[in-house]
């Protein structure tokens, strides 16, 4: 059960970083456009 439990926190680590990652990107590709434009 503790090794499930500290899966599951790992995965939820993990999921925040994609998501955290997703929007910098996404936050650093439209600064980058608008700085174009």
């Amino acid at each position: 059960m503790d090794n499930l439990h500290n899966r599951f926190q790992k995965f939820q680590k993990t999921i925040w970083f994609n998501i955290f990652c997703y929007f910098w990107t996404g936050f650093f590709l439209s600064w980058h456009l608008l700085q174009f434009l």
